[in-house]
């Protein structure tokens, strides 16, 4: 789950340079391919096969060296994106892949989706950052109690969640 509209986290999934922030400086994404070339020099790519805007992507995945016996493009990766009253469930399927591959696959995707939700966290808090501080601090500054409790009635939304990354 993460703490954002689907909006902002199929951005991340579409646009070429969020979607290096998730999967790394070497990934590329394009209107027809995906690809991310790892440190060691390996590379994994596949076609773009479906986007649905704020739904869902579905792309070809394999190795240029057919590493984990998977040669390029020949398992499918989809990422679903849910609504929820918090934000969006994210749910990632890679189909054509046999148990051990997945056992393989599985510490991956779990480090890439870690990297998506803090990634689109992220970003929807720093879109709404600004404005809220602003507002913050001009309530604090209001003499009038009835003006300062509406200023920073728009500080904080209904669905707001305080997280402290120390706690």
């Amino acid at each position: 789950d993460i703490a954002a509209k689907p909006e902002t986290v199929f951005r991340f999934l579409s646009d070429p340079e969020l979607f290096k922030q998730w999967m790394g400086p070497g990934a590329m994404l394009s209107a027809t391919e995906v690809a991310v070339h790892y440190p060691n020099g390996g590379a994994a790519r596949g076609t773009l096969r479906e986007s649905v805007p704020n739904e869902r992507i579905v792309f070809g995945w394999g190795y240029d060296d057919g590493t984990h016996g998977l040669m390029p493009d020949s398992t499918t990766v989809t990422i679903s994106l849910t609504p929820t009253a918090n934000g969006t469930r994210v749910t990632l399927r890679h189909d054509g892949i046999d148990e051990a591959q997945a056992a393989e696959h599985k510490k991956g995707w779990l480090h890439y989706l870690g990297q998506l939700k803090a990634g689109a966290s992220n970003i929807g808090y720093a879109e709404a950052l600004a404005g809220a501080v602003r507002a913050y601090i001009e309530a604090w500054n209001e003499t009038d109690f009835t003006e300062r409790e509406s200023i920073l009635a728009c500080c904080w939304d209904e669905a707001g969640i305080f997280r402290d990354s120390m706690g």
